[in-house]
């Protein structure tokens, strides 16, 4: 959770704060959470950006390379 800590140290403390999927644990959102900060976990802006452009058929066609 050192990220979130960090987060919390901040002046002005921030809004929201962005966990990486690789990273983000359920302990640190509720830590996070429970300060007032709004959470995003588990979203990659390159997949929400590539759903936009392409639509769901996308990952259809990497998947079948």
């Amino acid at each position: 959770m050192p990220v979130v800590d960090e987060a919390l140290t901040l002046s002005p403390p921030p809004k929201v704060i962005w966990m990486q999927s690789a990273r983000a644990t359920d302990a640190a959102a509720e830590k996070a959470e429970a300060a007032g900060l709004k959470v995003v976990m588990n979203r990659l802006p390159e997949d929400r950006l590539r759903t936009a452009v392409f639509g769901n058929s996308w990952m259809a066609s990497i998947r079948a390379r």
